[in-house]
C-alpha cells in the first residue's frame, strides 16, 4: 500500500484549515476574482463565435436555464436523488473503511491478513466493476450505493492506516512513561493524531463518491443528475448539461467547505496549521 501517496494527500487536503483572517480575505478575494474572470473569458468566447453557440452558450443563457429548471422543479427532484445516493454510499463505505485503517495501522497481525487483498484490489478502476454489480445488486439505488461505498471504503481505509502509522512514537513512549494502557493510549493519543487524516480521507472520499455517482447515473439509473446529464446529451439540450455541470461543481465545494468547518469544529487544536505554508 502507498502510504506515502496517501500521507502526502492528506496533507495537501488539509490546507488552508486555519490560516490567518488576512491571508483567508485575500484567499476569498482571489478565489472570487479567478470566478468572475473565468465567467468574463466564458461570456467572451462564447460573444465572439470561437465556438459554436450552439454548443457553448453563453454564461447568461445557462443561468437563465438552470433557474427554469430549478423553478420547474426537475433540478430539485434529480439533485435530491443524486444526494442522497452520495450520503447513503459514503457511509456505507467510510465506516468499515475507517475501523479496518483503524485496525491494520494498529495491529501488525491485522495488517498482514489483509495488505494483500488491499493491496490486490485497490488499483481496479472502480468504474470497471460496474458491469459484475450490475449483475451481483441490480440497478437503481443499490447499484449506486454499492459503487459510491466501495471507492470511499479505501480511500477511507489508506488515510486512516497512514495516519495511524504517521503518530509520533515520541507520544507514545511519552503516554506509556506516564502509565497509559492500550485502551487510553489509542484513545488519548492514537486517534487524536489520526484525525487530520480522517477528515482529509472524508474530503477525498466524497469527491470519489460524487464522481462515482454521476458515472452509475450514466448507466444504470433514470434519475439523478448524471442520468440528467446523459439524456440531456443525448437530446443536444446543450443548456441543460451545462446547468447541470454547473450544480455538480457547486456540490463538489460546497461538500468540501462542509467538512473542513467540521474540522474546524472537532480539532481546535489545528487552527495554527498551514500559516506557514
Amino acid at each position: 500500500m502507498n502510504v506515502d501517496a496517501a500521507e502526502y494527500s492528506a496533507k495537501q487536503a488539509l490546507e488552508g484549515l486555519a490560516l490567518p483572517k488576512k491571508r483567508l480575505a485575500d484567499q476569498g478575494l482571489f478565489s472570487v476574482g479567478s470566478v468572475v474572470v473565468g465567467l468574463l473569458l466564458w461570456a467572451g468566447v462564447s460573444r465572439a463565435g470561437l465556438i459554436d453557440r450552439v454548443f457553448f452558450p453563453a454564461p447568461s443563457e445557462t443561468f437563465v436555464r438552470l433557474f427554469e429548471l430549478f423553478a420547474g422543479g426537475e433540478l430539485w427532484r434529480h439533485l435530491r436523488i443524486s444526494l442522497s445516493s452520495i450520503f447513503v454510499g459514503f457511509f456505507l463505505g467510510a465506516v468499515p473503511g475507517l475501523v479496518l485503517g483503524l485496525l491494520m495501522g494498529y495491529f501488525p497481525r491485522v495488517e498482514a491478513v489483509f495488505e494483500p487483498w488491499v493491496n490486490a484490489t485497490y488499483p481496479l478502476p472502480k468504474v470497471a466493476l460496474l458491469p459484475l454489480l450490475m449483475i451481483l445488486v441490480g440497478f437503481g439505488e443499490p447499484l449506486k450505493y454499492t459503487i459510491i461505498a466501495v471507492g470511499v471504503f479505501y480511500v477511507m481505509l489508506i488515510n486512516t492506516r497512514a495516519g495511524i502509522l504517521s503518530v509520533d512514537p515520541v507520544l507514545v513512549d511519552a503516554a506509556k512513561n506516564f502509565g497509559a494502557g492500550n485502551r487510553h493510549l489509542l484513545i488519548e493519543v492514537v486517534l487524536p493524531s489520526t484525525y487530520p487524516f480522517i477528515f482529509a480521507g472524508m474530503r477525498l472520499g466524497l469527491g470519489m463518491a460524487l464522481i462515482l455517482v454521476v458515472v452509475a447515473e450514466f448507466t444504470a439509473s433514470n434519475a439523478g443528475l448524471g442520468f440528467m446529464v446523459w439524456t440531456s446529451g443525448e437530446l443536444m439540450k446543450m443548456k441543460d448539461i451545462y446547468a447541470a455541470l454547473i450544480i455538480l461543481g457547486v456540490l463538489g465545494v460546497l461538500l468540501t467547505e462542509a467538512v473542513k468547518l467540521l474540522q474546524r469544529k472537532l480539532m481546535p487544536w489545528a487552527r495554527g496549521f498551514g500559516e506557514k505554508v
